[in-house]
């Protein structure tokens, strides 16, 4: 077993001298170099996870491990995580961006092949003089990419991260994340509310409603897949009934 344990993991909010629970005792395993996508109604506790995982955000309680052969390492693997929105820095050009997360590296080299290798895994070589107002909302959404890749982390975590896009630059990016994932073998854990994309690009799906998983969907389909497909319909109703379900459980509570 290698990967991220979660266990027992809450969070408590305060929100005007109240106690606001996301998570009470929730446990899940990722596993090392598989990509897991997690869904759930707005406010379910998705973006928070990402938070706890990358350290931005305090636990309450529990644990999150990092397991190596079964073990606990105690090392936390390199992690990055990409947002919704690209935050660029516009006073620098492409390549510069993607070159910040390179900041303390010294050997200039390394920096300029590492750089050049993900322009042209991102189809960015072209641009990589441009600054950030003179591409695309989803060519930013790539560069914001690549500074993440190039920072090679273990772990990516991605909140949203193609959910501004139009359908076309959305379905270009799922197609080059699942390339990335293929070539570079990385663990990533992506939050989206959409369904049909978290069944296109994970290899399993989480359903969390009230700090709890309802579903846990593996996904047993090699890429490229046809989300069209009679066993994707099965998932994606399955996915569904699930969120419904917790929204109608919660009408009924109220």
């Amino acid at each position: 077993m290698t990967g991220i344990k979660i266990r027992n993991l809450s969070k408590i909010f305060m929100l005007k001298n109240k106690e606001v629970p996301v998570f009470d005792g929730m446990n899940l395993f990722v596993e090392k170099q598989s990509f897991v996508t997690i869904v759930g109604k707005s406010g379910c506790g998705k973006t928070t996870l990402l938070r706890i995982l990358c350290g931005l955000e305090e636990k309450t309680g529990g644990e999150v491990l990092y397991m190596e052969n079964g073990r606990e390492c105690g090392k936390c693997p390199k992690m990055s995580i990409v947002f919704q929105e690209p935050r660029l820095m516009p006073w620098l050009t492409v390549k510069e961006n993607m070159a910040f997360s390179l900041e303390n590296e010294k050997d200039s080299g390394k920096v300029e092949s590492t750089v050049n290798k993900y322009l042209k895994i991102l189809g960015l070589d072209e641009f990589k003089d441009a600054y950030p107002s003179q591409i695309s909302g989803g060519m930013a959404q790539r560069v914001a990419l690549g500074r993440t890749l190039c920072y090679e982390p273990d772990v990516i975590l991605m909140d949203e991260p193609l959910g501004a896009l139009d359908a076309y630059n959305r379905k270009i990016l799922q197609d080059e994340l699942i390339h990335i994932f293929n070539s570079c073998k990385k663990t990533i854990v992506f939050v989206t509310h959409d369904i049909e994309e978290a069944l296109y690009l994970g290899q399993r799906l989480i359903v969390i409603d009230d700090g709890e998983i309802m579903e846990d969907i593996d996904i047993k389909e090699n890429y490229p897949r046809d989300i069209h497909s009679a066993k994707f319909s099965r998932l994606r109703g399955k996915a569904m009934h699930t969120i419904m379900d917790s929204k109608n459980k919660l009408a009924v509570a109220q």
